[in-house]
């Protein structure tokens, strides 16, 4: 928060405080976002930087890969729509289950992330392992169950789900392998 003061100039202010009449603050501020570069200067020549970190990389990364994810999931509900009959009902109920299920998770996911709730390493790590074994589970039973029948339209469309979901589990694995490295 920036207060305009007379006397002084622009004069930053505490999130939960109020600016007593006694208390003086330095001249001189700069906020700074390592990804945005100088968010504002404050004209004065003393008192050191002060940094604003929006976002680290990683969470950087890890939204852009939950948004990549969710955009694979929903591709392999159009998919599973058009391609239902998978041979059996256990194939069915855990694709049904893992892409509807996993575009709820990756949605309130990236709601957290863009609200700047902190959403603990492990439980990051715990979704991304969980969709990388839950998408490849459903991609090989959708592709075993779909690999020896007559070349159809359905087929085709069950294949590439198939695929997509194969596709989505290694992109899950690739995050909670850099989620895991990430130590701090």
């Amino acid at each position: 928060m920036v207060e305009h003061n007379n006397n002084n100039g622009p004069t930053v202010l505490p999130r939960s405080h109020t600016l007593q009449q006694s208390q003086q603050l330095p001249q001189q501020a700069v906020l700074t976002c390592p990804h945005l570069g100088t968010l504002s200067s404050i004209v004065g020549s003393a008192g050191p930087p002060v940094a604003i970190t929006s976002m680290k990389l990683l969470d950087c990364l890890t939204l852009s890969t939950f948004i990549f994810s969710k955009c694979l999931a929903t591709t392999c509900t159009v998919l599973h729509y058009y391609s239902f009959d998978d041979g059996d009902l256990v194939t069915g109920f855990l694709a049904t289950g893992t892409f509807c299920g996993f575009i709820v998770i990756l949605t309130t996911v990236m709601i957290g992330y863009l609200m700047k709730a902190h959403i603990h390493r492990r439980l990051n790590l715990f979704y991304s392992l969980l969709g990388c074994g839950l998408f490849l589970t459903s991609g090989v039973f959708i592709i075993k169950a779909w690999e020896h029948a007559y070349r159809t339209r359905t087929r085709d469309l069950a294949i590439t789900k198939g695929s997509v979901a194969l596709i989505n589990g290694v992109i899950f694995l690739m995050d909670a392998i850099f989620t895991f490295r990430d130590r701090k």
